[in-house]
């Protein structure tokens, strides 16, 4: 990842960067955890203060809750947990907090889901829950790859640049 080449659209950006972590590390994740990590890398692309609150008083809660607004809050979970151990590692070393305490818990958020939902979506939290540390391991590869950690941002900030003015041109 010497070189930063941009892509036409967020969703083939993160892929790109995905696809070139895993041949880092000589893994493939396959198709559908490779489109999770993907669309959740969207997601969470443009939140600020992601490590701001105490992600297991967040799972705790959402095992009192129910339906819909439950998975939604375990999910919350599982996705903060491999954006934390699998991006900012070194953040959590800075606060004490033990990388594999955030595995543990993420892991959890997801085994919680699989027993607990429908067939079809079960799969895809089993799948998480067993391969988060090759997840975890993928996104440290995406962050090692930049020379310095403030790369990432920076990339981050081009890359919404190019996006804005893609929008831009289509309407």
């Amino acid at each position: 990842m010497s070189e930063l080449y941009l892509q036409p659209t967020p969703v083939a950006q993160w892929h790109a960067l995905v696809n070139e972590a895993q041949l880092g590390c000589d893994v493939e994740l396959g198709q559908e955890l490779e489109s999770y990590l993907v669309f959740m890398l969207m997601r969470f692309s443009d939140r600020a203060g992601l490590g701001n609150g105490a992600v297991a008083v967040e799972f705790l809660e959402s095992i009192h809750k129910v339906g819909t607004e439950r998975n939604e809050c375990l999910q919350e979970v599982g996705d903060k947990c491999l954006l934390l151990s699998g991006f900012f590692p070194k953040q959590l070393e800075r606060r004490r907090l033990q990388e594999s305490y955030y595995i543990d818990l993420g892991q959890n958020a997801y085994y919680t889901l699989a027993s607990t939902s429908r067939m079809t979506i079960a799969d895809l939290y089993q799948n998480l829950c067993e391969h988060f540390v090759v997840i975890k391991d993928v996104m440290q590869a995406m962050r090692s790859q930049k020379d310095d950690p403030g790369d990432l941002k920076h990339y981050l900030r081009e890359h919404n640049k190019l996006n804005f003015r893609l929008k831009r041109k289509l309407h």
